[in-house]
């Protein structure tokens, strides 16, 4: 049974609530309140200030995705949507393999996190019907 472009919608949403939360815990999990000392205050202020506003953006897709799937799923406008979160996790995941290693399963599990970041999306927007 193929799932539906709500279903990928839905799935999606769950994708960028687990990422809002992954970015909550970069605090604790990175040790920031030591580990960012050694930038300018500058560096570190835009460092923590652009991690909140995309656990904002997560959060804002998530509930979106969750609360709206039909909207999303259904309209050329949602499938653009789907198609600018399907390139957003492309480029992440392109980014990867530019500004980190990928060896270890840390760095692994996120590679491939970030390629079904880029599935769903599209999935959405392929199965929704108003590509282009």
């Amino acid at each position: 049974m193929a799932l539906s472009a709500e279903h990928w919608v839905i799935i999606g949403g769950v994708h960028s609530a687990a990422f809002g939360i992954f970015h909550a815990c970069f605090w604790r999990l990175f040790k920031w309140k030591t580990s960012l000392r050694s930038l300018s205050t500058i560096d570190r202020g835009v460092m923590q200030i652009l991690n909140l506003r995309l656990i904002y953006v997560f959060f804002v897709v998530a509930l979106g995705s969750l609360l709206y799937p039909q909207a999303l799923a259904g309209s050329a406008l949602g499938n653009a949507v789907q198609l600018a979160l399907a390139g957003f996790w492309a480029g992440r995941l392109v980014e990867q393999f530019i500004f980190f290693p990928v060896r270890g399963m840390l760095s692994i599990s996120l590679t491939a996190l970030f390629a079904l970041g880029a599935i769903v999306h599209f999935m959405a927007a392929w199965t929704g019907g108003h590509l282009f």
